[in-house]
């Protein structure tokens, strides 16, 4: 397939900073989001109290059973719960119509030919398709259209070509979500396919040419693909793998200024499907998410090269990453029910 999803440039494409912000405005938000539902919370405790106090307060101003004095002051004070009460309605009003918007830059990394491409039409195709109730998407008409077509392909056996290694390309969406009472959320996405190579391995001289490099360090997420088929052969590049991602992890790190959160990270098993698939049952985990506990502890994936894998991988990337995991066949995307754990994943990594 000479095409894809993305249309592949040979310099690094202009991905706008949309917030330039550092960790400490970073942390600042989130606690101004903290206070400001213990501020809502507090203004509803308050009203009510106010509402109580109120009724009872104009009975006793009618009724004449206090002195000229007292009832200046009743008057005065019943002004200022009026007062408050217009500023309380005020606040919950402003909270239940209000319009938050995150960004997610996300870049596929991986070793050459596992399937980070394929996985990247999957992740738009299923964004677009499979959101929650309560969320909607919107695209480009070319990258839907496209993402379509690669589809199609993919059930002809049609596959992608190998993305170059001076080749970067990037696809963006919009997910919104409105609700009662906390307003509404718009998520600007974009989707970065890299070229598969160990970075780690990379001459200095060299690394300057490799564009993606930049891009996966103004990344606000990681997707990890590894090829099921290559972890049968013992071939999953264990080592390799772990040595990129410190290495993306610490670029990361850098353009964050040194922030202390940890990196939102999913790893992909992919191409699993026909004779990579040891356990029936372990096909119903097709695109959902899991936690290292789900997977080593619970057995949701009851596939011991997986598990073993899960388990390494976590132990040592475990404190520069939130980790997560998925299983993903391009050949049964279309043919059952998609779960929205990866949606719901990459919302909640954008908050």
């Amino acid at each position: 397939m000479k095409g894809g999803l993305f249309s592949e440039v040979k310099k690094m494409p202009e991905i706008q900073d949309y917030e330039k912000r550092s960790p400490e405005s970073v942390d600042i938000k989130r606690r101004l989001q903290r206070i400001d539902i213990f501020a809502v919370v507090a203004s509803l405790i308050s009203l009510l109290c106010a509402l109580v106090t109120l009724f009872p307060a104009l009975a006793s101003l009618s009724g004449g059973e206090f002195s000229d004095s007292r009832r200046s002051l009743l008057a005065s004070m019943l002004i200022v719960y009026i007062a408050y009460i217009i500023f309380a309605f005020i606040l919950i009003h402003r909270r239940m119509h209000r319009r938050r918007r995150y960004r997610m830059r996300i870049s596929l990394t991986g070793r050459p030919r596992v399937g980070k491409t394929v996985f990247s039409v999957l992740l738009y195709y299923i964004i677009s398709s499979s959101p929650p109730e309560d969320v909607e998407f919107s695209g480009e008409t070319d990258n839907i259209i496209k993402m379509f077509r690669m589809l199609k392909g993919f059930d002809l056996g049609d596959w992608p070509v190998e993305t170059s290694a001076d080749g970067v390309s990037v696809v963006k969406g919009e997910l919104s979500r409105h609700t009662k009472y906390s307003g509404s959320s718009i998520y600007e996405i974009s989707i970065a396919d890299t070229a598969g190579e160990n970075w780690a391995s990379l001459e200095e001289t060299s690394s300057s040419e490799r564009p993606y490099l930049t891009l996966v360090a103004s990344s606000d997420a990681l997707v990890h693909v590894v090829s099921v088929p290559e972890l049968r052969s013992g071939k999953s590049g264990l080592v390799d793998d772990v040595s990129d991602l410190e290495m993306a992890a610490k670029l990361i790190s850098n353009s964050r200024r040194g922030a202390k959160s940890a990196i939102p990270l999913l790893v992909v098993f992919s191409k699993f499907d026909g004779e990579a698939v040891r356990h029936s049952s372990d096909c119903g985990a097709l695109f959902r998410v899991f936690d290292r506990t789900q997977i080593v502890q619970e057995r949701e994936i009851k596939d011991e090269d997986i598990v073993s894998y899960v388990n390494n991988f976590s132990e040592r990337l475990s404190s520069e990453f939130v980790i997560r995991y998925t299983v993903s066949s391009a050949l049964q995307a279309r043919n059952q029910q998609l779960s929205s754990d990866l949606v719901k994943w990459l919302m909640l990594s954008a908050e």
